[in-house]
């Protein structure tokens, strides 16, 4: 089984992403998911703006979302492609998953559910989180 690794820095743990040709650190969020888990990673508006010029988005969907304080907000989603990227290669599954335009580079669980074949292990100890993967690189 294969393995890669990331580091916490600064008590945060950012793990590589290759989305649509873009390689970018996505902060490893546990509170971010989705009802439905349709929704696995979020892109800052440029980010995603670039992917769609480029014609990376597939699929895309805008709706609108009531907050818990009662007032509304309009959400923009779209399918892009994604692969891990460790110690700068390419790694694991290439895998589609719905990206949310708009907020910081992040992945949530609804991302590692895409990942077939793959485990995460964190370890606290070592202050790590790690993808294990039984596929071939």
């Amino acid at each position: 089984m294969k393995q890669c690794c990331w580091k916490a820095r600064n008590g945060e743990f950012y793990i590589g992403l290759n989305i649509g040709g873009i390689a970018l650190d996505m902060l490893l969020d546990t509170g971010f998911s989705h009802p439905r888990c349709e929704v696995g990673i979020g892109l800052e508006a440029l980010i995603y703006d670039s992917l769609k010029r480029n014609g990376k988005i597939d699929n895309e969907k805008t709706y609108q979302r009531i907050l818990a304080n009662g007032s509304t907000d309009i959400v923009v989603t779209g399918e892009v492609e994604a692969q891990l990227i460790c110690a700068g290669h390419i790694f694991g599954p290439r895998v589609k998953v719905r990206a949310r335009k708009g907020t910081y580079n992040s992945v949530g669980y609804c991302f590692f559910k895409t990942l077939k074949g793959c485990r995460l292990v964190w370890e606290f100890e070592e202050d790590e989180v790690c993808i294990e993967w039984k596929g071939v690189i």
